[in-house]
């Protein structure tokens, strides 16, 4: 893993064609006996992110600003599309966490 440290340069050194295919072939990968794959839809985490940040925050002018639109479009498309409660459940959302990685301390308000 020491390899993929790098100090500058893209997270993800490939296009953004071949990153949607990873997202769609992970979703096809999911099918199981039980249930059918996930239909992923093209940007389904931004505009979720989006909307549960407007939930979140109530401050679409700082949503436009995280999220590179202007507060018009956040105003349209995104506000009031889910709860505060809807959204404090959607950012809780996180993988469990191995014994083996260290949790850095949050970094203090400047």
């Amino acid at each position: 893993m020491k390899d993929a440290a790098k100090s500058s340069g893209p997270i993800f050194p490939h296009s953004r064609a071949y990153f949607h295919e990873v997202q769609r072939n992970t979703a096809t990968g999911t099918k199981t006996e039980k249930l059918p794959p996930v239909a992923w839809k093209h940007n389904a985490l931004r505009h979720s992110f989006i909307s549960y940040r407007c939930a979140a925050v109530q401050n679409v002018a700082q949503v436009a600003m995280e999220a590179g639109n202007s507060p018009g479009m956040i105003f349209s498309h995104y506000r009031e599309l889910v709860t505060a409660d809807e959204a404090g459940t959607w950012f809780a959302i996180a993988p469990e966490q191995p014994a083996n990685v260290v949790q850095m301390p949050k970094a203090k308000a400047a």
